[in-house]
């Protein structure tokens, strides 16, 4: 793993991005509620992968709703 210091709002902007086409075909709304950053220690790869799996599977499980994306900080943990 190759630990490094992640803004992690960036990171989901730019999954989002690659499933935007996707979303955009089968007329699923997205909405995202983030601060502005929130930094994270990890494997910037990592990362994105266990996002996009999360994200797929909304888009494969959701039945065509809305899906809702929050990114909150919270003391020193960060929730998706």
């Amino acid at each position: 793993l190759d630990f490094q210091k992640i803004d992690f709002v960036t990171l989901v902007k730019d999954v989002l991005l690659s499933f935007s086409d996707q979303l955009e075909f089968l007329s699923i709304t997205l909405e995202l509620n983030t601060p502005e950053s929130v930094f994270v220690e990890g494997d910037h790869f990592r990362l994105e992968q266990m996002v996009s799996n999360v994200i797929s599977n909304a888009i494969k499980e959701g039945e065509g709703k809305p899906i809702i994306v929050n990114i909150k900080a919270i003391e020193k943990y960060m929730v998706l």
